[in-house]
Formats: structure tokens, C-alpha cells, sequence
């Protein structure tokens, strides 16, 4: 990686692999191979906990501000507006042509084109940590 950080999250997308860390950094990184590695920015400080790609950009959620961030090209970064809960939000993941971002408090949120967030409450009693796409 290009630099010493709390590197938490990677994935990959559109011909390139992009990196998160956490710990209130705003460090990001992307590579074309996965073994070249060269530094990028997220727009603020933040715990940004998980990364993924879909709708032709990467996402990450930040753990404890309620807010994401997204980019075209894993480089070049812009922070949405708040999440719609506090929650904790640990993991983010896309799939059936939605983002899904999991936190405590019983907490999903989901959002078509990773700007606009609704929220829903999952019953159970649950601290979501993971979420993952496993369909076609």
C-alpha cells in the first residue's frame, strides 16, 4: 500500500481495485494489478469501514458519521449527504441493482443510486457487521 494506515476495506471494479482506511484518515488508494498500489484522498477524516463497487462507481460507508462517499474511478472522491440513521454502519455491498449498507441497532439502509439513502429497521435484536450480494 502507498502509505502506513488502518487499511480496512478493498474491492474491486471497472478494471481497477480501490482501498479504504479507517481511524478518522482520509486515505484511499487504488491499484490496476492489485500489487501497484498509488495514494488517494477521500474528501474528509472519516472511519471509512467498507468499500464496494457497482452502478458504474465505488462506495464506502463511513462507520460512525453516518455518511458515504463515492467516485467514478477510485481516485477522485465526493461525500454524500447523511445516511438517513445513526447506526454504526460497518458494511456496504451491491447487488439486484441497489447498495446495501449494514449497521447496529438493527439497521439496513438502501439506496438505488448511492446518494439518496432510505432506512429500514430489521428485527432481531442484531449488530450487523457484513453484508454480501450472492445472487446471478
Amino acid at each position: 500500500m502507498p502509505s502506513s494506515a488502518s487499511w480496512w476495506s478493498v474491492c474491486y471494479g471497472n478494471g481497477r481495485f480501490a482501498a479504504v482506511s479507517e481511524n478518522s484518515d482520509n486515505k484511499a488508494a487504488y491499484s490496476e494489478n492489485g500489487i501497484n498500489w498509488a495514494p488517494a484522498a477521500l474528501p474528509s477524516n472519516g472511519n471509512w469501514r467498507s468499500i464496494c463497487y457497482g452502478n458504474d462507481k465505488f462506495l464506502t460507508v463511513d462507520y460512525n458519521n453516518n455518511r458515504t462517499a463515492y467516485s467514478g474511478d477510485g481516485i477522485n472522491w465526493t461525500v454524500t449527504a447523511a445516511l438517513p440513521s445513526s447506526a454504526l454502519w460497518w458494511s456496504v455491498c451491491y447487488g439486484n441493482g441497489r447498495f446495501i449498507a449494514a449497521g447496529h441497532s438493527n439497521k439496513i439502509a438502501y439506496s438505488e443510486n448511492g446518494i439518496n439513502w432510505a432506512v429500514l429497521d430489521i428485527p432481531g435484536g442484531a449488530n450487523w457487521q457484513s453484508i454480501c450480494y450472492g445472487g446471478d
